[in-house]
């Protein structure tokens, strides 16, 4: 690691000026067309975002590091999107994670123990170094003075000094790493991870981290995210299109059904019943019923979506690999009348043995192909080009299955039985 913080490297291609046109231009055109998610790209195709987090549906940042040399990467706008300025903070790291406690405080943590601060219009200053080996995935502040921090080997640090001292307050299980951290007041709080072998761990503490107890073990699956909309209602999601929810702060969770077996990374909630899901390649789910029923929706892009932050009911946004954003400010078209509807597809022979044709409406450009399982795996997951298939479904048990293709302005379903 390079041993301290350099100054921020200004590239010239990289100016508010050159990002404000280019955005203006495309925020004017998509926003005609009526596209409830807008395409942002702050950063470069080498440029990955892991975290994002705004204040305000106008000011917020998005974290990552450059593939190219695992430098980290900090995108800051201050006019919700429209112009974006690069900064390069100095350290080899990537940086997983950022949180705005307040218009005046951004934290962001990554690896090789770094945790940086930033404090006004000033510039990014080491808060803590702690060892190399040191894996930070999530922070979290509940007011300007008490912040938590998690990571991979069963690591959790708290500050009640506004960062200047890390304690740390392991959750007191070996073996396990933590993916992210949601307080619901400065005492309860909840951490979600998994052990080296994938199986999901949910933990609670009610004294601040003192102590933590392990309130389930999520059936072989690893959790990434967790969010609270109100003190007892809670959301985490995971590996396999798991989707969990508690009503009684956490004493029991129920799974909810995701429609896929992909990898859900983060979930944000607005408000009470409106929450919103990204995962890999492009998905994008909303529910407006508290999750009884999740529906996906077209992001416009098929690239991995790692974070989704609202600020607000109406204003979010997204971060994803190959340096792109994604913003909307009509809650991603969540209940109007122009949100994306399902097309049925033809399936047949249903059921079916070895085989099925799948005849779908014409789309343009490429489409991504699902096929799940009751259970909502993945099971089967191919680019396709065509509006007519035969798909080789000899290797699938005998069962239902659910299938879905998602394009780039359509969205089809169906379903088929495999004897």
């Amino acid at each position: 690691m390079r041993p301290g913080f350099r100054p921020l490297r200004n590239e010239k291609p990289r100016t508010m000026k050159t990002f404000s046109l280019i955005f203006i231009g495309l925020w004017m055109c998509l926003t005609a067309t009526g596209q409830n998610w807008i395409t942002q790209v702050p950063g470069t195709g080498s440029d990955y975002f892991y975290s994002v987090s705004f204040l305000s549906g106008s000011d917020g940042y998005a974290v990552g590091y450059d593939i190219s040399d695992n430098q980290a990467v900090i995108a800051h706008t201050i006019n919700g999107g429209a112009g974006w300025t690069i900064e390069r903070p100095g350290p080899l790291a990537v940086l997983r994670s950022v949180c705005t406690p307040d218009s005046n405080v951004t934290y962001a943590v990554g690896t090789n123990g770094t945790i940086l601060k930033r404090t006004g219009a000033g510039g990014w200053i080491s808060q803590y170094q702690g060892p190399p080996t040191y894996y930070f995935t999530s922070c979290y502040f509940v007011d300007d003075w008490h912040g938590y921090v998690v990571g991979k080997d069963n690591v959790v640090l708290k500050t009640t000094d506004g960062g200047l001292h890390w304690n740390n307050v392991t959750g007191g299980l070996t073996g396990s790493s933590y993916w992210s951290v949601f307080f619901t007041s400065v005492d309860t709080g909840y951490v979600v991870g998994g052990y080296t072998s994938n199986q999901g761990i949910l933990l609670q503490t009610t004294d601040g981290g003192a102590s933590w107890t392990s309130q389930m073990y999520s059936a072989g699956t690893c959790l990434y995210s967790v969010c609270f909309p109100e003190k007892n209602v809670g959301y985490a999601v995971g590996m396999g299109g798991t989707i969990i929810k508690t009503v009684n702060g956490g004493d029991s969770w129920l799974g909810q059904y995701s429609g896929t077996g992909k990898t859900l990374n983060s979930v944000s909630f607005p408000t009470a019943n409106t929450g919103y899901i990204v995962a890999n390649g492009g998905t994008l789910l909303n529910t407006i019923d508290g999750g009884a029923t999740w529906t996906w929706e077209n992001s416009g892009t098929l690239f991995h979506l790692h974070s989704v932050y609202f600020p607000n009911a109406d204003t979010g946004f997204v971060a994803g690999e190959n340096g792109i954003e994604l913003k909307t400010m009509n809650g991603g078209g969540v209940g109007m009348q122009e949100k994306q509807k399902e097309i049925p597809l033809n399936l047949y022979p249903d059921p079916a043995t070895d085989k099925i044709v799948i005849e779908c409406a014409p789309f343009p450009g490429k489409a991504v192909l699902l096929v799940s399982d009751v259970n909502g795996r993945e099971c089967i997951q191919k680019d396709i080009t065509s509006a007519q298939l035969q798909l080789d479904i000899s290797a699938l048990p005998a069962g239902v299955y659910f299938v879905r293709l998602t394009g780039e302005k359509t969205v089809q379903a169906g379903k088929f039985v495999k004897q």
